[in-house]
């Protein structure tokens, strides 16, 4: 009887022994790899600092901050690319939309090209690359950048604030324009 109860009682401290390694080795594995994402995590960073550094333009609203730069690849072709952010604010900034409109001398739209994203949610400090596309038709004097997007406000114990018209549905589809978004005179970062 005593023989078996050893022998019980040796397989439980190998159990408890391979238990304690087991629970080591995860730990190790578990840090190296936050190491690892932590180190992926600050390249990333590092990336998008370098990448927003060389924008040149800024415009925005307190929901939604927008750095670009404006570059013609070939002739005929405008690209207005850049970087959408919510700086600061708690509430998500819902279906942004972005369009680059080529004017004439008399404010006829001449060109457009459009970029949209559909369901994107841009979350508290995040920032989503933009990248939009003008085909010119040769007489432009200034390319406009209109964009818009879906807001909730909340009231100051966090509730979304309800209006006359829609009390169940809150917020706005709110839109903007920044005239002449490729001078290199206006509009600018430094």
């Amino acid at each position: 009887m005593r023989e078996s109860s050893r022998f019980v009682c040796s397989q439980a401290r190998r159990s408890r022994v391979h238990g304690l390694l087991a629970m080591l080795l995860c730990g190790a594995f578990g840090l190296a790899a936050c190491a690892g994402m932590e180190a992926a995590r600050e390249s990333e960073q590092t990336a998008l600092a370098a990448a927003l550094a060389e924008m040149e333009h800024r415009a925005g609203t307190p929901e939604v901050e927008l750095t670009w730069r404006c570059v013609r690849p070939t002739p005929g072709l405008l690209v207005l690319g850049g970087y959408v952010r919510n700086p600061v604010s708690a509430q998500p900034v819902r279906d942004f939309a972005a369009e680059l409109v080529g004017v004439d001398a008399a404010g006829q739209t001449l060109s457009a090209g459009r970029g949209e994203w559909g369901e994107l949610t841009i979350r508290t400090s995040e920032v989503i690359p933009f990248r939009i596309p003008l085909h010119e038709a040769g007489s432009e004097v200034r390319v406009d950048l209109y964009y818009r997007y879906d807001y909730h406000e909340l009231d100051r114990m966090g509730f979304r604030l309800a209006s006359a018209a829609s009390p169940f549905v809150v917020g706005s589809r709110r839109g903007y324009v920044v005239r002449d978004a490729c001078n290199p005179s206006l509009h600018r970062i430094r």
